[in-house]
């Protein structure tokens, strides 16, 4: 299950950022992690990469920082453990070059 979205530069200033959503099968939330994935993904949020993890497929490589399902990396920072309400999320995306 392990995919990832790049978006296009739409000429906003700002690094790339990755986002990172780590999941695996029948853990309460990560259905619903997936979902907002694909909402991420949909909004075309200049210069963020979308990725989404299983952790149980073969060849998937666990960060040490990553110790439950789901969790959601920012440029390889948790910035949450669980789901996240997606516009706190989408506002911590857009703040990321702020930091």
């Amino acid at each position: 299950m392990a995919w990832a979205v790049e978006k296009a530069d739409r000429g906003v200033a700002g690094r790339p950022k990755l986002l990172q959503i780590f999941v695996i099968p029948f853990c309460f939330g990560c259905d619903v992690a997936m979902t907002m994935a694909e909402s991420i993904q949909n909004q075309q949020i200049a210069n963020v990469y979308v990725q989404l993890i299983d952790l149980s497929e073969p060849g998937a490589i666990k960060p040490e920082t990553v110790f439950a399902v789901p969790t959601y990396l920012l440029d390889g920072k948790i910035v949450s453990l669980g789901n996240p309400e997606e516009p706190w999320l989408v506002d911590r995306i857009m703040r990321a070059d702020e930091e």
